[in-house]
């Protein structure tokens, strides 16, 4: 007895050695994937109608029935004005405090007297948003350092260009452009949660939206904001069913960022599901459904056509129709790698594995180990409460996001995927967990914005 306890004491030390640990934490994400792969795939064919059948007899509406929502739409009109001043009034008290807590670090860490409007492009002004800017002044070259910002996709710079001939300048131009579309991405949130459940669960979601510990890059220039609005308008439109709107909110997402062709998914399983296609298969009643391919299902494929665009953009600028992703392996050192991989280095580098510095851990490494397990559980939690088209985009998301392998952007990656609001907003129904999130959330939004502003590496 002794001597097998003394082996099995030796296996599992060998087993839980810092190498081995890695690998571990590798085959756990493995296997999350592969399950909620798996989840995804059954939820949908039996949404779909492949496990059970879909089909329900409609019934007709009685003319009471069709004045009474004649009534409410109309007094949703008044509901809405209500609903976006109460979004706006958020997001400037939201957008204020971060800008205000921003300059108190910065007077306080610093040791100075500056001015609170005079100093703010001084202290916001970081990492990114210069690029963004030089792009939106001079435009894609190739030709010195800037031939690099190629890498950056071309709509929320040609916006700021656009509003610069408004503020006289590019930076306030990419502020305007950023807090307009966090107004409009918080509203149409608040809508399309609307749609499946009630104005509590809209407001929470909204409020985590605005209250996420990167949510500051929503405020200033980043494409952040740009992007939630454009994504959470084209789910607006697809529960909608305005295919051709769904097709150019979602060209012009993939316009903004390299993860907006992704939109693509979701928009054919919303199409598949609301056009009843799998029993109009069954019922062979192929004429209606190339009938519909033709009148709606076309529109989808707007979407990846920005990707097309970028692509010619590139060929245009530098002759290569792949220069981006050159750049990104030669300057940036990264490129397209096994997601899982790409994960268990990110562990590595949180634990100290790695050698990394303090700093370096906390700053970047440790948010997206927490950020990439926080959306894995919020994926597990979802089933059976979100539509499978926002699980399925919101796993493809963060597969991607954190497939490259100089991973050191990924909590702000996420931040973009706004199924996880929603979930959060359900999963806070409780006072007290709704307490104790909104307290962390705040917190540690107070704190990585004192970080970035401090100048430390918080991507």
């Amino acid at each position: 007895m002794e001597k097998a306890l003394f082996q099995f004491m030796t296996i599992l030390t060998s087993l839980t050695g810092r190498w081995n640990i890695s690998i571990f934490f590798e085959c756990a994400v493995i296997l999350f994937s592969l399950v909620i792969s798996v989840l995804i795939i059954y939820y949908f064919l039996k949404e779909t109608g492949v496990l059970y059948s879909s089909v329900i007899s409609p019934k007709k509406e009685s003319i009471i029935i069709s004045k009474l929502k004649y009534l409410i739409h109309k007094l949703n009109g008044l509901t809405e004005c209500r609903i976006f001043l109460h979004i706006i009034l958020m997001v400037i008290l939201s957008r204020l405090t971060i800008f205000l807590l921003g300059y108190i670090a910065t007077v306080l860490f610093q040791n100075t007297q500056i001015g609170i409007f005079s100093s703010f492009e001084e202290i916001w002004n970081r990492w990114d948003s210069p690029h963004y800017i030089d792009v939106a002044r001079n435009g894609y070259t190739n030709e010195g350092d800037s031939r690099f910002f190629i890498i950056y996709y071309p709509l929320y710079p040609m916006l700021i260009r656009v509003f610069s001939y408004v503020t006289s300048g590019f930076f306030s131009a990419g502020l305007l452009v950023s807090n307009i579309s966090l107004v409009l991405a918080c509203y149409y949130l608040y809508k399309l949660v609307l749609l499946d459940f009630d104005n509590e669960t809209a407001d929470k979601s909204v409020l985590f939206l605005l209250i996420h510990p990167f949510s500051f890059f929503a405020g200033i220039v980043y494409t952040e904001s740009l992007f939630l609005m454009l994504t959470i308008i084209c789910f607006y439109y697809m529960r909608e069913r305005k295919w051709l709107m769904v097709g150019l909110t979602g060209f012009l997402a993939t316009l903004t960022k390299n993860q907006g062709v992704l939109i693509f998914l979701p928009a054919v399983m919303e199409y598949i599901v609301s056009s009843a296609l799998i029993d109009k298969i069954k019922q062979r009643k192929f004429k209606m459904i190339w009938i519909g391919l033709i009148t709606r299902g076309i529109y989808l494929f707007i979407i990846p056509l920005g990707t097309l665009v970028y692509i010619a953009i590139n060929r245009i600028f530098t002759g290569n129709w792949f220069m981006f992703l050159e750049y990104e392996l030669t300057h940036w050192h990264t490129q397209f790698g096994f997601f899982p991989s790409v994960v268990k280095s990110i562990f590595a580098n949180s634990i100290g594995i790695s050698k990394e510095e303090p700093i370096r851990r906390i700053s970047f490494w440790i948010p997206q180990l927490v950020s990439f397990g926080t959306v894995l559980l919020l994926i597990l939690y979802s089933f059976n409460k979100l539509r499978v088209s926002y699980i399925a985009y919101t796993f493809v998301f963060l597969i991607i996001s954190f497939s490259p392998t100089w991973s050191i952007c990924g909590t702000r990656y996420a931040y973009n995927i706004f199924p996880i609001f929603i979930a959060f907003g359900l999963f806070s129904k409780n006072r007290t967990l709704f307490f104790s999130l909104m307290f962390f959330f705040t917190i540690m939004l107070a704190f990585y914005t004192v970080v970035f502003v401090r100048g430390f590496p918080v991507m």
